[in-house]
């Protein structure tokens, strides 16, 4: 029998030899740049970091990047581009985000990428960089966009639309770039002479026509619910509308720093006066659009490729190309981890929703007891939290909550105190709400331009006090620049350059 030391002695050459086979001798990607750099510091917030790679890479664990803000982990995911081979993206899942004023560290895993030889980085590399403030709020109106204060909500600006008629910005969404602020703005009838789509600048007095694909010289884009979402990456930005008179849904794809269009796409759902689309988001991964669609008394969750940008079948039982069938007219959609939770029009006279759950694109419908219907669909940063705005509401009930914790199944109400210097508004309606693009605090716009802000503690959603010198629960009277508003924007972030 050896002894110990004979075996070691036998074992080292060995050893030796692997280590030099696996060790740094090899051909190993290093990271040699990444987008914010080392200590940078933005004026705004952030939608994408880029890591760029001294050779063409794959991505072998796309969570193998750590960021940290807050002290908090920013859960993440990564990819590549087409025609970029030596960079990856890495973006924060969605209903998550970069933290507006905070120190980001990042640490980029060796894991995160192989060359050509199957390899991976040697050594971990790590960066740091500060995100500015979070931009003002951009809300729609008719005729025109409105900008206000984040903290005050005093109006800074007002941007008409093109030849200004009865049309309504019905979306709004701002991406930004070392140019500064770029706004797009989705309308609801452009009228004669000008297109449904448009975007300006900061300090732009007025907006310019994006022209969109139609079937014909007397066909119109039209839409009466916000439907835009901005890329994973900033290139791209899709939009869906309602074409007349062929009565179909069609989503156009534009590319951001063109500010012009690049393809367009006839969605699946059946041809009819009720058919349009009620809401567009991205997946998980945001590699898929994913567009809400009436179709007659019932609807659709249509799917479509973002790098083929082609449709996805979705319904494996009808024939053909279709989207997973929704049993009710939908509203607007928000994603989750493992399902997509839409407003549902039943008829109930009640706050319902409608599940789609993955993979299997089964719907689960989720009545509540709140009276009115549901508006706008919102989620939490953690994804624990679904919340819908109530239109119609008694009681003081403005806003459902389900949760994560009983599959969100189960409705909750929440009352508003609409409370201004003490007296009730009398409030009925939110005529629009949105989450701040970057933390988990909630805008509630109610009738006659009442505002009342909430906050997501991961504990609880409860409602913030806006008026420290009188007593209880307080809201804030907005005045006429509030009062009739239709949707509030949200901000993407700046892109890599």
């Amino acid at each position: 029998m050896a002894s110990p030391t004979r075996s070691l002695r036998r074992i080292a050459p060995l050893f030796l030899l692997l280590l030099a086979a696996c060790g740094s001798a090899q051909n190993r990607p290093e990271v040699v740049g990444t987008y914010p750099g080392n200590l940078e510091i933005l004026s705004g917030t952030l939608a994408a970091i880029r890591v760029d790679y001294n050779e063409p890479v794959t991505v072998l664990n796309p969570s193998a990047v750590i960021v940290v803000a807050d002290g908090l982990q920013i859960p993440i995911t990564s990819f590549q581009l087409a025609g970029e081979p030596n960079s990856v993206y890495v973006i924060p899942l969605p209903q998550t985000a970069f933290r507006p004023g905070a120190l980001h560290n990042v640490r980029i895993l060796e894991g995160l990428a192989i060359n050509r030889d199957e390899h991976y980085s040697f050594d971990e590399a790590t960066f740091a960089f500060v995100l500015g403030d979070s931009p003002p709020i951009a809300t729609g109106a008719p005729q025109a966009v409105r900008i206000f204060d984040r903290n005050t909500f005093v109006l800074q600006d007002t941007i008409p639309t093109p030849n200004p008629g009865t049309d309504v910005v019905v979306g709004v969404q701002s991406t930004q770039s070392d140019a500064g602020r770029r706004y797009w703005v989705q309308r609801s009838d452009p009228g004669t002479g000008t297109d449904s789509f448009a975007y300006f600048d900061t300090g732009d007095a007025t907006m310019t026509d994006v022209p969109l694909t139609k079937s014909g010289m007397a066909s119109t884009l039209v839409s009466d619910a916000s439907a835009i979402a901005i890329g994973r990456v900033g290139a791209f930005l899709y939009v869906a509308f309602r074409e007349e008179p062929e009565q179909h849904v069609r989503l156009a794809k534009i590319d951001i720093a063109a500010g012009a269009e690049v393809d367009s796409l006839v969605l699946s759902p059946t041809v009819g006066v009720d058919t349009k689309p009620t809401g567009l988001t991205l997946s998980l991964n945001r590699d898929e659009i994913v567009v809400a669609c009436q179709e007659g008394a019932a609807g659709r969750l249509v799917f479509v490729d973002t790098e083929t940008f082609t449709e996805i079948d979705r319904d494996f039982v009808a024939a053909g190309t279709q989207g997973a069938p929704l049993p009710h007219p939908p509203g607007d959609v928000r994603e989750f981890v493992d399902r997509y939770i839409v407003t549902a029009f039943d008829g109930s006279g009640m706050v319902s929703a409608q599940q789609v759950i993955l993979p299997t694109y089964v719907t689960v419908e989720t009545p509540s007891l709140t009276m009115g219907t549901g508006g706008a669909s919102m989620a939490t940063l953690d994804r624990a939290l679904s919340v819908q705005s109530v239109t119609g509401y008694t009681g003081g009930e403005a806003l459902v909550a389900r949760s994560i914790f009983t599959s969100f199944s189960t409705a909750i109400p929440l009352i508003v105190s609409d409370d201004v210097g003490g007296m009730s508004t009398n409030t009925t309606t939110v005529i629009a709400a949105a989450r701040f693009p970057t933390i988990d605090r909630f805008l509630l716009v109610h009738d006659g331009g009442i505002l009342t802000r909430w906050l997501w503690n991961t504990i609880q959603l409860f409602q913030e006090d806006l008026d420290d010198m009188t007593d209880g629960i307080q809201a804030v009277d907005g005045g006429a620049s509030w009062a009739d508003i239709v949707t509030i924007g949200t901000d993407a972030g700046q892109f890599p350059p």
